[in-house]
């Protein structure tokens, strides 16, 4: 999954659901700026903030301020397991998010893609 703060909300409803024991755990170690450390993945070495014309881009407030982090609150990145199936939550806030650029992507969606692309 990815998505804003109601996919979060999501995410979580279903990990009270989920029908296996889990064992393990994943998360963000810090709430708005920790995208890409969970992910393992540097940094570009330069963050173009948001297109001024373009109104779906983001961050807007606090991610604006604070390049690499990201405006949502309350939600982070989460993965659980039960060691051979999992279910992973990346935060994504904007539809056109720049908050997680890196040397392979200059948008969020691009980093959460070669992400996922590194698990498989």
């Amino acid at each position: 999954f990815f998505g804003d703060s109601q996919m979060g909300f999501l995410f979580k409803s279903m990990e009270v659901k989920y029908p296996y024991t889990i064992s393990e755990t994943k998360e963000s170690t810090h709430e708005r700026c920790g995208f890409l450390t969970y992910c393992n993945i540097p940094r570009a070495v330069t963050w173009i903030p948001p297109s001024t014309h373009n109104q779906t881009q983001g961050p807007l407030m606090f991610g604006l301020r604070t390049p690499f982090c990201s405006d949502l609150s309350g939600h982070s990145n989460l993965k659980f397991s039960n060691g051979s199936r999992f279910m992973e939550y990346l935060a994504v806030e904007f539809a056109s998010d720049v908050e997680q650029q890196t040397p392979y992507g200059n948008t969020t969606q691009e980093t959460a893609t070669f992400y996922v692309k590194l698990q498989l």
